[in-house]
């Protein structure tokens, strides 16, 4: 790696973050675990630490990490959606209790709303909460993708108390409650195998008249219409923008790794790399911008969706355009290879592009494009 080059893209503070990410990439693809040895350093540390960054300055940081490797940023600890959720939802005692809980034990987090058969779609959610008589809530649900969900001891989950938008509510899963019942009464948790991203630790979980504290759930103090969907859509819309900045850390980084690796570049190939890192810039500025916004407009969906559209797209025609570059040769550079293997994730990563597209047109119509 060049340090001037990353200094000038990123800031000589992030220097030291990105050499790491970027030495145990494959380390951390091969054995996610051994992320373990590493919680310690000071940027695993200052992740844990994160009570009230901005979305802006979140998706500049991840951007910065993911051109280290996308896989470590991934598997390092720290409250990550379920923090959002908290921010959003959780009274002081809940957040005290949750941020304390990651910082001092330099703990993942999960959040837990994917489900196999309707995905995030939350109108056809599933996962049910049912009142007893002492307060408490039986719990049966079933989730899956859900980044940590088998490793992590703290998290967050979405079910429903009733149907309707209004009967959504967010639960506290805290180390208590899921030590005192896993493993009993088929409640029950485990990895998947995934073909790329493997720092996220993709997970299943399974959840049979699992008791919650009423203590648990979030958002109690709030109005109703504050919590529940809104909620929910406000936790994405912030963390979006950062999705994004996964992939355009990565696409940057892949094209920068032809630029100092591969030798004997034709005229036309250097052309080529020119107009992506031209076309880089452009999704950056989009980015930034749609980051920005979503600062001081939460529910505003729209230009955050573009965003995340482009993203993906110029990632994946970095990929794509960069390995026929290498050729064959391509197979002497794992690190490369690795990257071609996460690029399939971030598709499917905060919503596909059909999706996200439904947001840019609802945008549109509402004249949201207006704020840039």
């Amino acid at each position: 790696m060049d340090y001037a080059q990353i200094s000038g893209l990123y800031g000589k503070n992030m220097v030291e973050s990105i050499i790491l990410f970027r030495e145990i990439a494959l380390e951390i693809h091969n054995d996610p675990d051994t992320i373990n040895q590493y919680k310690m350093t000071k940027t695993m540390m200052d992740l844990c630490n994160d009570r009230n960054s901005s979305c802006l300055l979140r998706t500049k940081l991840y951007e910065a990490l993911s051109y280290g490797d996308v896989g470590v940023l991934l598997a390092s600890p720290g409250p990550s959606l379920a923090g959002l959720m908290l921010r959003e939802l959780g009274n002081e005692e809940q957040k005290s209790y949750f941020f304390d809980y990651v910082e001092t034990r330099q703990s993942s987090a999960f959040l837990a709303v994917t489900e196999p058969r309707f995905g995030s779609d939350a109108a056809n959610m599933e996962a049910r909460l049912i009142k007893q008589s002492d307060g408490s809530y039986l719990l049966n649900a079933e989730k899956w993708l859900v980044g940590h969900g088998a490793d992590a001891s703290i998290g967050v989950l979405v079910a429903k108390i009733s149907d309707g938008p209004l009967g959504m509510v967010a639960i506290l899963l805290t180390p208590e409650i899921l030590e005192a019942h896993y493993n009993k009464h088929n409640n029950y948790r485990h990895h998947l195998n995934t073909f790329g991203l493997k720092g996220a630790r993709l997970s299943r979980l399974v959840f049979n008249n699992f008791i919650v504290p009423k203590e648990n759930v979030l958002g109690s103090h709030l109005k109703l219409v504050d919590r529940g969907m809104m909620a929910l859509i406000k936790t994405f819309n912030r963390m979006r923008p950062c999705v994004a900045s996964f992939a355009l850390g990565q696409a940057q980084a892949t094209v920068d790794y032809a630029i100092y690796n591969k030798s004997n570049l034709t005229p036309i190939q250097e052309n080529q790399i020119q107009y992506l890192n031209f076309e880089l810039t452009t999704v950056r500025d989009i980015l930034y911008k749609a980051a920005s916004i979503v600062d001081s407009h939460p529910i505003e969906t729209a230009l955050v969706s573009l965003a995340k559209v482009k993203a993906t797209q110029i990632n994946e025609k970095v990929t794509r355009e960069i390995s026929q570059i290498f050729g064959l040769e391509i197979f002497g550079h794992p690190l490369l290879l690795k990257w071609s293997q996460d690029t399939n994730g971030y598709e499917y990563m905060e919503g596909t592009t059909n999706m996200q597209f439904k947001n840019v047109y609802q945008g549109y119509l509402r004249k949201a494009f207006n704020k840039l």
